[in-house]
C-alpha cells in the first residue's frame, strides 16, 4: 500500500480515538446531570406530597373545628328544650336540633375523608422519599465514576493529540489540509475502501482508470463523488 495512504490511515485511526474519547468525556456529566435533574424531579414530587398532606390535614383540622362548633350549638339548643312551654316551640327546637346533628354529621364525614387522604398521601410521600434515596444514590455512583474517569479522559486526549501532531508533521501539507477538508465536511471518515469497484463512503462507482490505480497503489486516489482517499480492501468502510 503507498506510504502516505498508510500514514493518513493511522492519522485516521488517531482522529477516531480522539473523537471517541471527546464523546466519552462528555458523556460523564451528562449522565451526571440527567441524574441530577431525575433526583429533582423526585423530590419535587415528594415536595408536592407533603404540601397536598398539609392542605388535607388543615381541611381535616377545620371540619373538626366546624363539627365541635356544631355540637356546642346542638348542646345549646338542647339545653333550651327543658325550657319551652308550648309544642310548636319545642317542635321547631327539635327540628333545629336535628338539623345541626346533620350538619355535624357531614362535617365528620368531610374530617373523616380528608384523614384518609391525608393517610394516602403519606404512603406516597414516602415511596417518592424512598425514591429519591435511591436517586441520590445513583447520582453519589455516576459522580464518583465520573469524577474517576475524567482525569485519565483528558490525559489520554493530550496523548492522542501529541500522537497526532506527530503524524500530522511527517505528511504533505497539501495532502494533510485535503483530508481535514473532507473531515470538516461532516462526511465522518476522509479514507474508505473500494469494494467491488464502488467507493464504501459514498457508494459510487469508481471509473475503471480509477479503480486500477487503486489496485496498483502507487498513488492517492480520491473518489470523484464525496472527496474521500481510497484504498483496496476487502471489508466494510473503518468506523
Amino acid at each position: 500500500m503507498n506510504e502516505v495512504l498508510e500514514r493518513l490511515r493511522d492519522l485516521q485511526r488517531t482522529d477516531t480515538e480522539i473523537l471517541r474519547v471527546r464523546r466519552r468525556i462528555k458523556a460523564g456529566p451528562e449522565a451526571r446531570e440527567q441524574a441530577r435533574l431525575a433526583l429533582g424531579a423526585t423530590r419535587a414530587a415528594v415536595a408536592e406530597k407533603e404540601a397536598a398532606m398539609r392542605q388535607a390535614q388543615a381541611e381535616a383540622d377545620e371540619a373538626d373545628l366546624e363539627a365541635k362548633r356544631i355540637e356546642t350549638e346542638i348542646n345549646r339548643l338542647k339545653d333550651k328544650l327543658s325550657t319551652i312551654k308550648n309544642n310548636k316551640e319545642y317542635t321547631i327546637l327539635r327540628h333545629g336540633i336535628d338539623e345541626a346533628a346533620q350538619r355535624r354529621s357531614a362535617q365528620e364525614t368531610t374530617e373523616l375523608e380528608h384523614l384518609e387522604l391525608v393517610d394516602t398521601l403519606r404512603q406516597e410521600r414516602d415511596a417518592l422519599a424512598a425514591q429519591a434515596q435511591e436517586a441520590q444514590q445513583e447520582l453519589d455512583r455516576i459522580s464518583a465514576e465520573v469524577d474517576a474517569e475524567q482525569k485519565e479522559l483528558h490525559t489520554r486526549q493530550d496523548e492522542l493529540r501529541d500522537k497526532r501532531e506527530a503524524q500530522a508533521r511527517v505528511l504533505d501539507q497539501e495532502v494533510l489540509e485535503d483530508y481535514e477538508r473532507v473531515l470538516r465536511s461532516g462526511r465522518g471518515v476522509a479514507i474508505v475502501p473500494m469494494l467491488n469497484g464502488a467507493c464504501q463512503g459514498c457508494f459510487r462507482k469508481l471509473t475503471p482508470n480509477l479503480e486500477n490505480q487503486i489496485l496498483v497503489g502507487n498513488t492517492l486516489v480520491r473518489c470523484q463523488g464525496c472527496g474521500r482517499f481510497l484504498y483496496c480492501e476487502d471489508g466494510p468502510p473503518e468506523e
